[in-house]
């Protein structure tokens, strides 16, 4: 008994190179033909003539690179572009320089058809050249090759030198020639290109156009330029930039970008689901899709879809809509009221022409509807968009997820960490108080001095790690203002009193302009307003000079609200750096000069701020000082009760 085994891959692709290359005589007869119908006078003959000849062209170049000829491919690609322009103008006949361009793209087209077929007892021209690159790209061997691109070379060699410091592989063009040659060769990581490249043209730019028109696709783009307007960035989105710089980047910044990107790897095939009660429609299908680099599963009874669906997680499901057990409609809803599967994109293919029908099928939640007979490039496209959009929506709900997951470990992390840190610190204060007042055994000066030391690193320590446990709290939810309506004489009186002995300590003299003044009521929580005054009362009286002021105001504004102010005379903040004021752990430079601090209490304050419905804000100059605001909205009822 002889044994038949079914042909390898290998031998299946070998036979239908062999049978495309055997058409291609018989398909350019045809390409002449239309060639010929183009020139007619009746225009609608022309019109039709000239969308089947776009329609061949657009074919010859997807199967030639698909079978590896890309030269091949390459020229059909530019006689669609050109017949795609004409289409688009909507000219009735072509003008003869357009007849005479294609005449010369068909007469390139021949004598590679004709090579191909001399040496189509091996390997083809094209294919070498996609082995080669395969072999030599850079997700092969792990190295992250980056391509940088400028006139000045000087400059390049000096961001390469840092850019291979942060494990980068770098090279340096000034000539966009060489830029294409070398992206043929190996293909990189990314691709760091300033706009006007070179010599302030755009040749660059159109080695690019050139580049995706041969290959199909460009290489992860980062556009520089000198500009940073809305035309130049434009111009860098329609270019299909990942990411515009300015051409004085710090490389550091670039780097980071590149770090960002995901490392150059071939996609997962998307999994499509095809619900057809006719195994060979449905295997026609699948065939189609199969060829365009999908995994595809055919199911012939809609009742083991659920199943079916669980031993094969698809991005997308292509149904009939007519099947004898149940129709497409219900089907559809039927799956949808599984919550994993609420969101699978679902798309009808059926015979179905009737406009109403396919409108109501649709509304069960499917995403699309195909009438059969579908062209090949039409059913590619619509899977590919549909399964590409789940893919996408699942990477950004499990980033979410991941953020969430994360950001919930930090938050009871700090908790954890700053109620277990708490009770031994409070150990150690408490015996330093009791060493610096025992009457029995009193400390010598240099023991107090000692002493009074660690119990201000243990204060400062302390105030850490308070400020870490409010900002967990806070991030968890766990602080909800107890709002009510109050007048905040008192709370202001109390926190001047309770900064007042250390603004004394550091020769800071604290003035409250506007105590004369009543204070209208507002509503808020007390406990949280008095922590929001005393932290802001504090940065004033720490980032203070020497004999320095804190001014204290209050007024009510023309658009009801409370404003009270503290105004001091320090360090004052530079302008650049007035974005990084209310983020947390970033303390402007104060840790270079031994200021005490966390950098996360104004973080918290604005928190706290904002959750009663209040503003804050600042205004600040070098040298001169800052002054911080808060504004809450004044309501007319009197207070509930004086808070003391």
């Amino acid at each position: 008994m002889t044994t038949t085994h079914p042909p390898s891959a290998q031998a299946r692709i070998a036979q239908l190179r062999r049978t495309f290359l055997d058409q291609l005589p018989a398909r350019l007869e045809q390409a002449q033909d239309l060639l010929a119908r183009l020139s007619q006078e009746e225009p609608a003959a022309a019109r039709e003539a000239a969308v089947a000849l776009h329609r061949l062209f657009h074919s010859l170049k997807g199967s030639g690179r698909s079978f590896g000829f890309v030269q091949l491919g390459a020229t059909a690609a530019q006689g669609e572009v050109w017949l795609t322009a004409h289409l688009e103008n909507q000219a009735a006949v072509p003008p003869p320089d357009l007849l005479a361009i294609l005449g010369d793209y068909l007469k390139l087209i021949a004598q590679q058809v004709e090579e191909l077929l001399n040496l189509s007892g091996s390997r083809s021209s094209g294919e070498p050249a996609i082995a080669a690159r395969r072999e030599q790209s850079p997700a092969a061997t792990g190295e992250r090759l980056v391509y940088l691109c400028h006139d000045d070379r000087a400059l390049l060699e000096h961001q390469a030198k840092q850019m291979e410091c942060c494990g980068y592989s770098v090279r340096v063009f000034t000539d966009p020639g060489l830029l294409r040659e070398a992206v043929d060769a190996r293909w990189p990581e990314a691709l760091v290109m300033e706009i006007a490249f070179p010599h302030g043209t755009r040749a660059g730019l159109a080695m690019l156009t050139a580049i995706e028109t041969e290959l199909g696709r460009s290489p992860p783009l980062i556009l520089l330029s000198g500009q940073d307007d809305f035309d130049t960035r434009l111009l860098a989105v329609r270019h299909g930039s990942l990411a515009f710089c300015r051409a004085d980047v710090d490389v550091m910044e670039l780097v980071a970008i590149l770090d960002k990107l995901p490392p150059p790897q071939e996609p997962e095939p998307f999994r499509i689901l095809i619900i057809d009660d006719e195994p060979e429609v449905a295997a026609y299908h699948g065939i189609i899709l199969e060829e365009a680099g999908m995994l595809t599963r055919q199911l012939g009874d809609p009742a083991r879809v659920l199943e079916t669906l669980h031993e094969f997680p698809c991005d997308m499901i292509l149904m009939d809509m007519y099947m004898p057990l149940c129709n497409g409609g219900e089907l559809a809803r039927l799956i949808r009221q599984v919550p994993e599967f609420a969101g699978l994109p679902i798309v009808f293919l059926s015979g179905e022409t009737d406009h109403k029908k396919q409108i109501s099928a649709m509304r069960v939640g499917a995403e699309g509807f195909l009438t059969k007979p579908v062209s090949h490039e039409d059913l590619i496209v619509a899977v590919a968009i549909r399964a590409e959009r789940m893919r996408t929506l699942r990477s950004l709900m499990r980033a979410k997820e991941e953020a969430e997951r994360a950001n919930k470990a930090k938050t009871d992390f700090l908790s954890f960490m700053s109620h277990e840190l708490r009770s031994p610190l409070n150990g150690v204060i408490g015996f330093c108080q009791l060493l610096e007042l025992d009457p029995v055994e009193p400390l010598t000066p240099s023991q107090k001095e000692s002493v009074a030391q660690i119990m201000a690193s243990g204060d400062h320590l302390l105030e850490l790690i308070n400020g870490l446990l409010d900002m967990a709290r806070i991030e968890a939810g766990k602080v909800i203002p107890e709002m009510e309506v109050l007048n905040p004489a008192s709370i202001m009186q109390h926190c001047l009193s309770m900064t007042t002995p250390l603004a004394r300590k550091r020769f800071v003299s604290v003035t409250f302009i506007s105590q004369e003044t009543p204070f209208p009521c507002i509503y808020a929580d007390p406990l949280r307003l008095k922590q929001i005054l005393i932290n802001l009362l504090s940065n004033a009286v720490k980032y203070n000079r020497k004999g320095g002021y804190i001014t204290v105001t209050h007024r009510a504004t023309r658009e009801g609200l409370l404003e009270i102010s503290i105004a001091d005379t320090g360090l004052g903040i530079p302008k650049d750096r007035w974005d990084q004021v209310f983020k947390p752990f970033h303390r402007l430079g104060a840790e270079k000069i031994g200021i005490e601090g966390s950098g996360i209490g104004l973080n918290i304050t604005k928190t706290l701020v904002e959750a009663m419905g209040g503003h804050i804000g600042f205004n600040s100059e070098p040298e001169k000082g800052s002054r911080f605001w808060v504004t809450f909205p004044i309501v007319d009822h009197p207070p509930s009760k004086e808070i003391q």
